[in-house]
């Protein structure tokens, strides 16, 4: 699981005198499991997301999204890979869950989805005993950009407000609230729209640190605040890193997801599908970023053929997904999922690698930390959003960094 091979590419470096541009090292990982294939043919599956069961990890399941243009919507899988169930309903695009979500006098977990069909947020929850999903969005709650592309979920640790982002492919996004009415059903309303620039589809906001990230196609991943009041002009934005010679990435930047290990630890990934740059030496991998300050660079990895299980690479991929929790006996260390464009043998479907398979790639290994409870925002039970507190993070000195990165950015 720790084979490598390093990226080096020098065009024209001795006639034209160019300096040679150096990529990144790429560490090699194999998926151990990949889920059937979704149920329409062409380029439909899309991106995934990781259900965590409340009380028995090992009935946790992946959600897929299928964006057939009639039939399309939500495949579950167990950990396995089979498929569970199938739930028409739209072209499904990119898709996020949070958990424990105020509707009425009980908390629900909440599978939303960017519905590409008729512009729309779509939102679910599951059955923790049958795993079936149920439609409870009070309505069609329409978005007011061109098209539902990239999609994703925020709750503040601030407020405990619930928020759904999502983009089209003109840049432009918007930010909803998420609530629950009388009915017992999900509502949202607007609260910020803003321009992103040129074509973005991935995003992933940190619960925690209070981020948004968002994947501009050709260019790279740009960090805004996610609260609805913070500005979005280029001065309060940081480009993370880019898709030019000095980056880690390669065009186009598609899938976004995050890591969380306890206090500020953990990692936020991208995937490089690289239709934008065909050729390019890191079409088909994962740039890893740490998750707190700067964001600094970790690593690339790709998933390479699994010869031993037959399962094939990947490549071309949209979304991923990630869960730092022990995920059953199968993912007893954590879980990632990736898209696979270009799946042998069959229609698209998704990939699933144990978590330890990418930590250990590389030395130092990354972060492992499977005490983390997906539940609630700091990690650590009985929480109480808005009471930011020592308890909440590791020590005060986490506590003392949080602050000082939140402050920082408002």
């Amino acid at each position: 699981m720790t084979a490598k091979t390093i990226i080096l590419l020098s065009v024209l470096a001795g006639a034209l005198g160019f300096a040679p541009v150096v990529y990144a090292e790429v560490f090699e990982v194999t998926a151990t499991v990949e889920t059937d294939p979704v149920p329409h043919a062409g380029d439909r599956a899309d991106d995934a997301t990781i259900w965590v069961h409340p009380t028995d990890p090992n009935l946790s399941v992946i959600i897929g999204t299928d964006k057939d243009d009639s039939d399309g919507g939500l495949a579950v899988y167990d950990l396995t890979g089979r498929q569970m169930s199938f739930t028409t309903g739209g072209k499904m695009n990119n898709i996020d869950v949070r958990y424990n979500f105020p509707l009425g006098a009980r908390q629900v977990d909440i599978i939303a989805v960017g519905n590409r069909t008729n512009n729309s947020i779509a939102v679910y929850t599951i059955d923790p005993n049958t795993r079936e999903l149920t439609d409870i969005a009070a309505r069609t709650i329409f978005i007011g950009i061109e098209e539902a592309y990239g999609f994703c979920l925020y709750q503040s640790w601030q407020t405990n407000k619930y928020y759904a982002f999502v983009n089209d492919k003109n840049g432009e996004v918007e930010q909803w609230e998420l609530f629950g009415n009388r009915s017992s059903k999900v509502d949202a309303f607007r609260v910020r729209s803003f321009d992103a620039g040129g074509q973005t589809e991935g995003m992933v906001a940190d619960d925690q640190l209070g981020y948004v990230y968002i994947g501009e196609e050709d260019v790279g991943i740009w960090k805004y605040g996610a609260e609805p009041d913070d500005p979005t002009d280029d001065a309060n934005r940081v480009l993370v890193d880019t898709t030019d010679s000095s980056g880690h990435l390669a065009a186009d930047v598609e899938g976004l997801t995050i890591y969380y290990a306890n206090g500020l630890e953990g990692y936020l990934i991208a995937s490089s599908q690289g239709e934008g740059s065909p050729g390019h030496p890191l079409v088909d991998t994962f740039a890893v970023y740490r998750r707190a300050g700067d964001n600094e660079y970790v690593m690339n990895f790709k998933i390479a053929g699994n010869d031993t299980l037959g399962i094939d690479r990947v490549s071309n991929t949209d979304g991923i997904a990630a869960a730092s929790a022990a995920v059953g006996s199968a993912f007893p260390q954590g879980i990632f999922v990736a898209q696979d464009g270009s799946n042998t043998g069959g229609n698209q479907n998704f990939k699933v690698v144990r978590w330890e398979h990418i930590a250990t790639a590389i030395s130092p290994n990354l972060k492992i930390d499977t005490g983390r409870d997906p539940r609630s925002i700091c990690g650590k039970k009985g929480y109480l959003p808005g009471d930011l507190n020592k308890d909440c993070l590791v020590d005060s000195e986490d506590l003392q960094l949080l602050m000082e990165n939140w402050l920082a950015t408002r």
